[in-house]
């Protein structure tokens, strides 16, 4: 491989600056399109007998991403290697799947010709952004955890082993169900804070109104069976029992 490598070495000492053509708005970077790099390169690549052909494409259902598979040879020597990428589909993309293959094959080739041939194709590259990316989506999730675990903090024992689905919070990877958790809980204690603003109604209508006899709250119900008690499991939707309701409130029957 000796001549293709010199020849490699030969087209990247050629090649003039490539200057950046298209900005990526959403990300605020730019960089130089496949068309821009080809314009520069290619010539410099003819001059020296140095070809690039993209020779396979395969697509691997189980990952999804599709393999890609290049040729680099010298026409002079006869000498070639391969050189393979391979490139994720996007998840989170509402674009068609084949515009999607159409962008992950224009990025194939601009990797490949950056990486033969020592290019900076802009300030910053696919696999920059992919990384940024990465990064972003690391940083929302600490968000989310900190979220959850704070709404999680404030569910009473009788409700923290209930997770909408996750068995423990620590099991929530994706940030779709700790996002899910985290209105699960926020509606538990909503619930909570109207059961107890209906009781403190319910006592203060209750209460004596007697001249300078203060008055508040009667104690909660402490025992399963009482009207407030079965509603309250109630609201629960069967999550917790009637005596997990009574020792949440705790105080003196009614």
């Amino acid at each position: 491989m000796k001549a293709l490598h010199g020849k490699l070495l030969a087209v990247a000492n050629d090649v003039p600056a490539i200057e950046d053509d298209k900005a990526n708005t959403y990300s605020n970077y730019s960089y130089a399109s496949l068309e821009q790099i080809r314009t520069h390169l290619v010539p410099v690549m003819v001059k020296h007998g140095v070809s690039v052909q993209l020779v396979d494409v395969k697509l691997d259902d189980d990952q999804p991403r599709l393999a890609f598979t290049f040729q680099v040879a010298d026409a002079q020597s006869g000498e070639s290697m391969l050189v393979m990428r391979t490139k994720p589909f996007d998840g989170k993309s509402k674009a068609p799947r084949d515009k999607q293959e159409a962008g992950m094959v224009t990025t194939a080739w601009r990797e490949v010709y950056c990486d033969l041939f020592h290019l900076r194709c802009g300030v910053k590259d696919d696999r920059d952004h992919e990384q940024d990316s990465q990064q972003m989506d690391q940083q929302e999730q600490a968000k989310l955890l900190a979220e959850a675990e704070a709404v999680y903090r404030r569910l009473p024992p009788q409700l923290q082993r209930f997770k909408n689905g996750v068995d423990r919070l620590e099991d929530a990877k994706r940030n779709d169900e700790l996002r899910g958790f985290t209105d699960w809980g926020k509606d538990q204690l909503r619930r909570i804070e109207e059961h107890r603003k209906q009781q403190v109604s319910r006592a203060q209508q209750r209460a004596p109104h007697q001249a300078g006899q203060r008055s508040g709250p009667r104690p909660a119900p402490t025992e399963p069976g009482h009207p407030l008690v079965s509603a309250t499991a109630e609201l629960f939707g069967g999550n917790v029992t009637e005596q997990e309701v009574a020792d949440l409130f705790g105080g003196d029957p009614a």
